[in-house]
């Protein structure tokens, strides 16, 4: 384990004190609604959290009538092309809620951002730190390994401060809720949530959170489970997994229960996708199951990304100063990238 790993826990630890007193973020008024108490570690291999209580009986009522009347057959991307195609594979039927759709759904948004640990990771960066403030270290290779603190007893090299911020992720860096209903025999088999085609990859890089959140129990089946988590956890969830279906005692699972939420981390803190986070939500045998998600990418999901081939421009403001000390030879991947998914920085490396 790095030995900068203490300081950086520290740190953040420091960083939550100080944004509960502040009175200009929303976690100040939201952190009497998350109850650490409640949040419980289901496995560290995928990284995986259930926070018990979640949403409010008022929170899921809501979700769920603002999807009844529009829900359509839910679809998966096409590996090579990234289009959504219809698939047996995802057998449930779903549709999008608006970020900014009611106050309910905003609250709903706010308390993710909070229980995720950061409202807004740009903000959160630009208050502690100067210099180039970037969220796109976990999604390819972060241009430099400068430290934000040297003060001390504190020396975190800047691409792990940074990975982290991305990671714990801003309410910018998500898509919009999607609500699911599951009936009876229906099922979503084993998948990633990070991606294996360049279209998807290229709108705010990899998806590298998930909160999954649970709207109503579910009788019998329609489990979120980890067939490839860690054996050792696994053999220690079972023994307390009686009512599991045979699907959900394939890996370590979580059972569907009304206003609880999973999260859990599709990449590693070093940006490396993790395949132990492969996951399946188990057919419903009894009951009906409805779900709410949430997707969290490394960077804006929001804005359009410019970088088509014959569009010659930086997508950060510090590329002209990184370049100049020498990063689009020592990361080109970054810096330049390639036709198929182009670099942050192609005009400062005069490539275009």
């Amino acid at each position: 384990m790095p030995t900068f790993w203490p300081h950086l826990f520290f740190f953040f630890v420091s960083i939550s004190s100080l944004l509960r007193q502040s009175s200009c973020s929303y976690a100040a008024s939201a952190s009497s609604i998350i109850n650490p108490a409640k949040a419980k570690q289901v496995s560290w291999k995928p990284r995986a959290f259930v926070y018990e209580g979640f949403l409010t009986e008022l929170e899921c009522d809501h979700l769920i009538s603002l999807a009844k009347s529009e829900l359509k057959r839910s679809a998966v991307a096409d590996n090579l092309s990234g289009q959504s195609k219809l698939s047996e594979v995802r057998t449930s039927s779903g549709m999008f809620i608006h970020k900014a759709k009611d106050p309910i759904v905003d609250g709903i948004e706010d308390k993710i951002s909070t229980w995720t640990f950061l409202p807004k990771a740009h903000d959160l960066f630009t208050f502690y730190c100067s210099g180039h403030r970037t969220l796109e270290s976990f999604y390819r290779i972060s241009p430099t390994n400068e430290l934000v603190c040297n003060h001390q007893n504190c020396s975190i090299p800047k691409k792990y401060l940074e990975g982290y911020i991305s990671e714990l992720t801003g309410k910018e860096n998500g898509e919009d809720i999607q609500v699911l209903r599951y009936e009876h025999g229906q099922k979503y088999d084993p998948h990633y949530d990070y991606f294996a085609d360049k279209v998807n990859i290229a709108r705010g890089g990899h998806r590298i959170a998930t909160v999954l959140m649970y709207l109503t129990d579910v009788t019998k089946g329609g489990e979120t489970v980890f067939p490839e988590a860690e054996k050792i956890q696994r053999r220690k969830a079972h023994e307390t997994s009686d009512d599991l279906s045979e699907c959900a005692k394939k890996g370590i699972a979580v059972k569907p229960r009304r206003g609880d939420a999973l999260l859990f981390f599709s990449l590693h803190p070093t940006a490396i996708p993790d395949t132990s986070s492969l996951h399946a939500g188990c057919p419903v045998i009894e009951g009906e199951k409805w779900s709410a998600t949430k997707w969290i990418h490394v960077d804006s999901f929001d804005k359009t990304l410019a970088t088509a081939v014959g569009n010659c421009t930086d997508l950060n403001d510090s590329c002209e100063r990184w370049a100049a000390l020498g990063e689009c030879t020592k990361n080109t991947e970054y810096m330049i990238g390639s036709p198929e998914l182009p670099g942050y920085c192609r005009r400062s490396c005069k490539v275009c």
